[in-house]
């Protein structure tokens, strides 16, 4: 079986279907201090923090290369299956549109009326490519962006356990 980390840096609501799933989770590393941490360590479940704040120049950019090379170190000592193209990212659009932090505002904003969730590899680019799987969500009339948000986050909490399965197996 392979070892599954899981990447974190908020509720973890993902990482929590990923566990519910019954996905070997051997790792949960988070850039933050937050709840996915908590929630992890109830369930027995090793966690790693690498602080973003720590890799923060003083020209006040992130040093998104000494970053990435902590956690590749990190994960490479806990025999995790590492391989390249092989980092996924769940993205609360449906990419290439709305890419970034603020890709549910940016949408519901924008005024779409239909978005969704992608599950992409992690590249050096932002929110690229390649596309693994997507998931349409409907823009209701009542809508806010939090309660989009949090219905593209249960299209993201059946998506992502249902391709990890199919990936590993491969």
């Amino acid at each position: 079986m392979k070892r599954l980390a899981v990447l974190v840096s908020g509720t973890g609501s993902i990482m929590e279907s990923i566990i519910d799933d019954h996905l070997p989770v051997s790792l949960v590393l988070a850039d933050r201090e937050c709840r996915a941490i908590e929630v992890a360590a109830l369930r027995r479940i090793e966690c790693e923090i690498v602080h973003r704040a720590d890799y923060v120049r003083s020209d006040k950019s992130f040093d998104r290369q000494a970053f990435t090379e902590r956690v590749t170190q990190i994960l490479l000592a806990r025999h995790i299956d590492l391989v390249e193209n092989k980092t996924l990212n769940t993205h609360p659009s449906l990419l290439p549109a709305f890419k970034g932090d603020h890709a549910v505002a940016d949408a519901w904003h924008f005024g779409v009326k239909i978005t969704g969730c992608t599950l992409h590899y992690a590249t050096p680019q932002l929110d690229h490519r390649p596309i693994v799987d997507q998931r349409a969500v409907r823009r209701l009339p009542d809508d806010t962006v939090e309660s989009l948000h949090e219905r593209i986050k249960v299209e993201e909490r059946k998506m992502v356990p249902e391709n990890l399965w199919i990936l590993m197996a491969q």
